[in-house]
């Protein structure tokens, strides 16, 4: 979609809408998580997390996407998946 859009304009308008209900409904879960003491934050900073996880995800996607053999049985690759969400949601 990324690559059409480049040539679309309706398709480049689609996928911002589709980005912004992502990013929104990744915000509701991170704020309701901080609401139920699931994670402590002193500052609310949840829209610019949510966009980072976001792009995280899509930069996963991708890649498994072009090389779907590459990582995904890599234990290790994994671990550092988890270990760089789990940075970003202490931070």
């Amino acid at each position: 979609m990324w690559c059409s859009s480049r040539r679309s304009d309706k398709i480049k308008n689609e996928l911002i809408i589709c980005s912004a209900k992502v990013t929104e409904s990744i915000k509701k879960v991170l704020d309701e998580a901080i609401q139920n003491g699931i994670l402590k934050r002193i500052q609310k900073n949840t829209e610019e997390m949510s966009k980072v996880l976001l792009t995280l995800f899509n930069g996963i996607a991708f890649e498994i996407l072009v090389e779907p053999s590459r990582d995904l049985e890599n234990r290790k690759y994994w671990i550092q998946v988890r270990n760089t969400i789990l940075s970003i949601l202490k931070s």
